[in-house]
């Protein structure tokens, strides 16, 4: 604690030093002050082999926040052309009438999602025990509405290496994913997910961030409100059966979620009182057959991770 203190005090002298040597408004003042003791309280982590050692000191239950890049699978408008694959008619997405629907004057080749998730964090250890609990659950709840038991995961190519609580890392045939690592994450819980959607184009750089205005018409319908709600409606149960079945299910907090490391954008953290930063410059991600340029999106994570990190809850 007193060598955190040394610091900020240390980082509040450079900032007077700086005032003295540059005048500065009030505001300037404070941004800059804030600007110092960040870089004096935060660690940058380079290399995901570092990254899992810092992940294990974490302990259970405390806040990460993981920027992870997707497509933003939107309803978009198609158009139908020959596949040169196949000489057969095919529907693509048309995002020039979408560009032009959405008042945009930028080029656009594919729509990328970063979406920041906050959630409590367990190693891969603990977690694979919280899931069997939770499955345990499930399964006893689903009985009681005649529903059958959740089956086990079918081979998904993944191994489990012995490095700290343990790396799944992939290890099928497919070179693209040869070397990808996961993290596996419970996501449940309100307002811990936040997304942005950004054109690029056909070069993979990004063109304009959409507002939700933007995109608001062309949101698919959402999906099942949990595994098993269709199944009971097809099977006449009355909407207040479904509705208590769904509140059950829900009421035990867990969303299993699984992070590729190539999609994986930024990891921050606060271990030990210490602000950890993990930024993927080997980002690498396919949308659409374009290629997204990698520098784009690190320069997104560069301005977008102390946001989470200040947003971030307390451990």
């Amino acid at each position: 604690m007193e060598e955190k203190n040394f610091t900020k005090d240390y980082i509040k002298i450079r900032s007077l030093m700086e005032r003295v040597n540059k005048p500065q408004t009030a505001f300037q003042v404070m941004i800059n002050e804030n600007k110092f003791i960040n870089e004096g309280i935060e660690r940058k982590v380079e290399t995901p082999e570092k990254l899992f050692d810092i992940l294990d000191q974490i302990g259970k239950n405390n806040f990460v926040c993981i920027g992870y890049v997707s497509g933003a699978n939107l309803n978009i408008p198609k158009v139908k052309r020959v596949n040169p694959e196949t000489n057969r008619m095919k529907s693509y997405d048309d995002y020039g009438k979408f560009a032009s629907e959405i008042g945009s004057e930028s080029e656009i080749g594919a729509l990328v999602k970063i979406t920041s998730y906050n959630f409590r964090y367990y190693n891969n250890e603990d977690l694979k025990k919280k899931y069997g609990e939770y499955k345990t659950k499930v399964n006893d709840i689903r009985s009681k509405y005649g529903l059958d038991a959740i089956g086990e995961k079918e081979n998904d190519y993944k191994t489990t290496m012995d490095y700290g609580s343990g790396v799944d890392v992939y290890s099928g045939d497919d070179e693209s994913k040869v070397g990808n690592f996961y993290i596996n994450a419970n996501t449940s819980g309100r307002n811990n997910i936040k997304s942005v959607v950004y054109a690029v184009d056909v070069n993979g750089n990004i063109v304009e961030e959409l507002t939700q205005e933007q995109i608001k018409p062309y949101l698919k319908a959402k999906g099942e409100e949990v595994p098993g709600a269709n199944a009971l409606r097809k099977m006449n149960m009355e909407d207040d059966i479904v509705e208590r079945y769904i509140e059950e299910i829900k009421s035990l907090n867990f969303n299993y979620k699984r992070f590729e490391g190539n999609s994986i954008l930024w990891i921050a953290a606060t271990v030990n009182g210490q602000k950890i930063v993990y930024v993927n410059s080997n980002l690498t991600k396919t949308i659409n057959d374009i290629n997204i340029n990698k520098e784009d999106f690190v320069k997104k994570a560069n301005e977008r991770y102390n946001i989470d990190l200040n947003n971030m809850p307390e451990n």
